[in-house]
Order: structure tokens, then sequence, then C-alpha cells
């Protein structure tokens, strides 16, 4: 196309443009019909608060600001921000020390806002769902905090989550199980207000229990990042003592854990031996202790 003609049609170019941003407005318009739909089928659990929208799910209570909401469809420039976050109350009311979380559902950053909004109110009002989605990290942890581990409305979801992931939880010794290789199983305990996380303990042929972390939240590879998604750390622990042996270099990994590893080391000779033959330390066994952490 030479220049006249592509002046010519600059018109046409202009009508085109004008015409997708009143398709995008359309869109808009349907989306935050579907979003009052969402309102209509849920009066009881879902309204709108004096500055927030307010969802009542079966695992705690929700609050989306509207302010940011709003700023961000009336300049989105001007207002440049993320989903909004959502704060995590317990069941029993509205307190000032709430956690929050980052809700994406799937899809989002291609749906019109309205639509993403109605999504994420939908999702909290199934939160059981939700929480079983690996990619809900935050706000597993969000309810994590709200609640604890111990019984409370998470415990039957809690429960599921854990076994799928191949680990079982023991309410009444307060404590995750995760069977591990070579006979071992590790034992995250939770419940001591003044331990912050877990303690890490094993066993092996549920022999003498020994603690390897005595606060998890303390130790920089056990903290915040790892424990938030505790799936990921219950798959580490069910291939350990193995997965020691040749530690990867991924993000996340326990294996970084120095002090976690000597204290294996400890009882576990083929560690003890793999350390000792990459001069990292040389590690004193306490057979009196664990005399069956010879075994291979």
């Amino acid at each position: 196309m030479n220049t006249e003609e592509w002046i010519a049609h600059a018109g046409e170019r202009t009508e085109d443009f004008l015409t997708d941003l009143r398709d995008t407005s359309d869109l808009h318009t349907i989306a935050i019909n579907c979003l009052g739909s969402v309102f209509e089928r849920n009066p009881d659990r879902l309204r709108i608060g004096h500055h927030n929208i307010i969802i009542i799910g079966d695992l705690a209570l929700y609050a989306i600001p509207i302010k940011p909401i709003m700023a961000a469809f009336l300049n989105p420039w001007a207002n440049r921000s993320d989903l909004p976050m959502v704060e995590v109350h317990p069941l029993a009311g509205w307190v000032r020390k709430h956690r929050t979380a980052c809700i994406q559902p799937p899809g989002a950053s291609e749906e019109p806002g309205p639509d993403t909004i109605a999504a994420i109110c939908e999702a909290l009002l199934a939160d059981s769902s939700l929480f079983m989605m690996d990619s809900m990290t935050t706000f597993r942890h969000a309810l994590f905090l709200t609640y604890g581990y111990g019984i409370s409305p998470l415990t039957n979801v809690l429960t599921e989550f854990l076994k799928q992931h191949g680990a079982e939880i023991d309410l009444e010794y307060g404590e995750i199980v995760i069977p591990g290789s070579y006979s071992w199983k590790w034992y995250l305990k939770f419940g001591d207000p003044e331990i912050p996380g877990f303690i890490l303990q094993s066993s092996i042929r549920d022999g003498p229990r020994r603690t390897h972390v005595s606060a998890t939240q303390e130790s920089s590879e056990f903290s915040l990042s790892p424990m938030e998604c505790i799936s990921q750390v219950i798959g580490q622990l069910r291939r350990a003592p193995r997965s020691l042996l040749n530690p990867n270099s991924t993000y996340g990994d326990i294996g970084h854990s120095f002090a976690f590893r000597l204290s294996v080391a400890r009882v576990w000779n083929p560690l003890r031996r793999r350390m000792e033959e990459r001069e990292e330390v040389v590690v004193d066994v306490d057979d009196s202790d664990n005399p069956e952490g010879v075994y291979l």
C-alpha cells in the first residue's frame, strides 16, 4: 500500500479503533451484569459492606476492598495495581490483625475486570475447593496463620489435602506425619505457642524420635517461603533422607540447610560418609541413641 492509499484509509482505521473500544466497553457491561448475578444468587453470603465486598465462606470470612477496584476501573494508568489483596478473617468474626492473600483465578489476565472480580468472589464462596488447588499457596498460608493446624474449620479440608500429598495429620499428638525413604518417618509438630513454626523430628522403623529442627521459622531453609508451600516441604521429606545424599539447587530445598543435613548424618551413616567424602564435615555418630541409623 502506497502513502496515498494509507492516508485514504485513515478514517477506516479510526473507526476500527473506536469499534474495538466500544466492543471492550460492551464486554465490561456484560461482565458487570454477570457479577450482579453472582450477588443475586448468593444474597446471604455475598454483599457490599461499608468499604468492602463481603464474602462468607465455609472456612473463613473474606473482605475485598472496594476503593482500589473502583480506582483501577476509573483510570488504570493512574492507579496501576495488581489484583486486590483479600482480607482473611476467622469465621468467629472480624479481627483487626487479619491475614491477607492474593487470589488469582486461572485466566484472570485475559478476562474483563468485572469477570475477574466475579471469579474471585465465586472462588471464595467455594473456599474448600480453592484450598485444594496447589497454586493457592498464599491463600492456604493465610488460613494457617489464622487458625493454626489444630482442630478448626480447616480440619476436614486440611486432612484431605495432606492425604493427597502422601501425609496425614495426628490431631491428638499435634503433628503432621510424613513417610520418608528407607523406613524413615518425619514429624512436623505444631501447637506450641513458644515455637515459631514446626518442630521437625524423625524416627526409623517407628523407633526413638530425634529432633532435627527445633523451630522451622528460625531456619532460612524452612521459613516463610518453603513452609508457605507446605505441600512442597512434604514432597521433599517424602524423598528424605535419600535425597539428602545429593541435594539439588532448587530454591526452597530443605537439603540446603547444613544444620539439618548434619543432624541427619549423626544418625544415618550413608549421609555421614557422603559428607565426609566431600570434606563437608567429620560427623560424630550417635550410635547409642540410634543403632538403626547405620542401615541403608
